[in-house]
């Protein structure tokens, strides 16, 4: 059975985080546009899709990410039951399972103020791989965040193969999989 989802989309809600019992979640409602144009208007038209996250997906998605960010969320389809009076009602949501910051303008509208180009432009664009890195070490170092050092030798500007990827695998997942590939290699 597979019950797999992959949307890309703006984010198009504020975002909210809750604090329920133990866990954090945020609701997050992505503007994802139709890949064809509507007959009558020519126009096309966007599904605003409800998606949840739970944890350290819903705290990372509250500090970095804001409405009309661009992200790309892969996760599974529920469809919850309720019974009102004598009404059925079903409701469908998607709950994220991982979550790509594509482009976050929130982000890098919080450092548009920091001169990091000598011949840069006034106006402030997108920053390279590069300058990216020193806005991370720079907010990192402002939230006490340790420095880890990570190139991947790239650059140049963003383009569609460079985006932040969070992956957060917790400990146990990193040592299952880290002792299956030790016995496959056996």
């Amino acid at each position: 059975m597979i019950n797999n989802i992959i949307l890309v989309g703006a984010i198009a809600n504020d975002l909210n985080l809750k604090h329920i019992n133990q866990f954090d979640v945020i609701n997050v409602v992505l503007k994802v546009q139709r890949n064809f144009r509507e007959m009558d208007t020519n126009e096309y038209k966007s599904d605003f899709i409800p998606v949840t996250f739970w944890n350290v997906y819903a705290q990372n998605i509250y500090e970095y990410c804001a409405k009309g960010d661009i992200v790309g969320v892969k996760g599974r389809l529920v469809c919850r039951q309720q019974t009102v009076g004598d009404k059925t009602i079903y409701t469908n949501e998607v709950v994220g399972e991982r979550i790509i910051f594509i482009h976050l303008k929130s982000f890098y509208e919080k450092f548009k103020d920091l001169k990091l180009r000598d011949d840069g432009p006034e106006e402030f664009d997108e920053p390279t791989l590069e300058e990216m890195k020193k806005i991370i070490a720079i907010y990192d170092s402002k939230n006490g965040v340790k420095e880890k050092e990570e190139s991947d030798g790239n650059d140049g500007k963003y383009g569609d193969e460079d985006f932040i990827d969070v992956d957060l695998t917790t400990e146990k997942e990193t040592k299952e999989t880290n002792n299956k590939k030790k016995k496959n290699n056996n």
